[in-house]
């Protein structure tokens, strides 16, 4: 983006502009092509494009007498009320990618860049500066000691302003359909300069109400089958194990907009799994007739495994019928699709895995075909062969 707006300059051509910004991104995207899922080109690109719209549109409303202030309280003011402005408009403009991506929300991003914006106009940025410049000479020592010292103080500022009450807000997992709209919204506001561009307000609000309609899966199966998380009648999530498939387990939590700890999330009781040596069970929003069994051994087959809606099979070998559960995990299916996520709607169970989720592609080979068997009684999902 300054390479551009430097060339811009050069050309005798404004540095400030969304064309400047189109052809930064569309040289990114040729070097780079897959950078448009990432959260950094998405944050980075939402907050530039939301600043210069609003520095246009501004530039636009300004009166002659209001470009320069006179008196130092008046420029002092304009620029804390520049910062705020610009840290809202950034802020707001990278918000539903941080919300999409990371599931959380910073409820005082404006109040912590203006505590930091004048250690990094007057320490941070000028120690750098000086440093590169003295870099050939090796004396840039110096400076970088008080660039670290600006950086210390920044990061004491963001711990600070993290613990204030409610600095941030855990938001569930978005569908992708609520971030398209809130980003088709945004960019009709900002490049629009009739007065129709107003209409980007009603997509984006369509995507904040779309967003509340995310999956929240009623059971998660690691893809090695190591972890399994269950959704209990109190809604919230209950692992199988605090110690095995940890980050997994955080991830799981953190897109169910859950701030618990793994190691705080206790298995045994009845909103979690009971185990034994063969095997463990649980109930699936705490309904007994939706039974989730998990086989560790084939004694476990032996007891209670005709009530169980959901089997998961680990005994990795032959193991007796067990009755007609609505749906079975076998170490075959995980191999073959992933980690598997299944959502419990009425007395319907739907399930989406890795596989499908992620589609086909050239160095993945082609989805596999999974065969189905009747699980008997007409309003019953079918059943993949363990």
């Amino acid at each position: 983006m300054i390479a551009m707006a430097f060339i811009a300059i050069i050309v005798d051509r404004p540095a400030i502009s969304m064309r400047v910004v189109a052809l930064s991104a569309l040289f990114i995207l040729l070097v780079t092509p897959e950078s448009w899922i990432d959260p950094s080109f998405q944050m980075s690109f939402g907050a530039v494009v939301g600043l210069v719209s609003a520095f246009e549109w501004w530039r636009r409303r300004k009166r002659p007498e209001n470009v320069a202030p006179s008196g130092y309280l008046s420029r002092a003011l304009r620029v804390v009320g520049g910062t705020a402005a610009t840290s809202f408009v950034a802020g707001f403009a990278s918000a539903p990618f941080a919300a999409y991506h990371f599931n959380r929300f910073a409820n005082y991003g404006v109040a912590a860049n203006g505590l930091v914006t004048p250690v990094v106009s007057f320490v941070i940025m000028p120690a750098g500066v000086l440093a590169l410049l003295l870099m050939p000479l090796g004396l840039d020592g110096i400076p970088l000691q008080i660039m670290g010292w600006g950086i210390g103080v920044m990061l004491d500022v963001a711990h600070w302003v993290a613990s204030w009450p409610v600095a941030a807000v855990m938001v569930d997992t978005m569908p992708t359909f609520a971030l398209i709209l809130m980003t088709a919204g945004g960019l009709w506001l900002a490049l629009w300069q009739a007065p129709w561009r107003l209409g980007g307000v009603a997509l984006i609000f369509a995507g904040l109400v779309a967003s509340s309609f995310g999956p929240s899966p009623d059971l998660i199966v690691a893809g090695d089958g190591r972890n399994i998380a269950v959704r209990g009648g109190d809604g919230l999530l209950h692992l199988l194990s605090a110690r095995r498939g940890v980050f997994g387990a955080q991830m799981w939590l953190k897109r169910d907009a859950d701030a618990r700890e793994v190691k705080d999330v206790a298995r045994a009781g009845d909103q979690g799994f009971t185990c034994d040596d063969a095997g463990c069970v649980a109930q699936l929003k705490g309904r007994d007739d939706r039974r989730v069994l998990l086989l560790r051994t084939a004694d476990a087959s032996h007891d209670g495994c005709d009530q169980a809606a959901i089997v998961i099979d680990q005994t990795w070998g032959w193991r007796p019928p067990c009755g007609s559960p609505l749906f079975v995990v076998s170490p075959k299916l995980l191999r073959q699709e992933g980690a598997i996520a299944l959502s419990l709607n009425g007395d319907r169970i739907d399930w989406t895995s890795v596989a499908r989720e992620r589609g086909a592609r050239p160095w993945t080979g082609s989805l596999p075909a999974p065969r189905f068997v009747s699980s008997g009684g007409s309003n019953r999902p079918s059943v993949p062969e363990p």
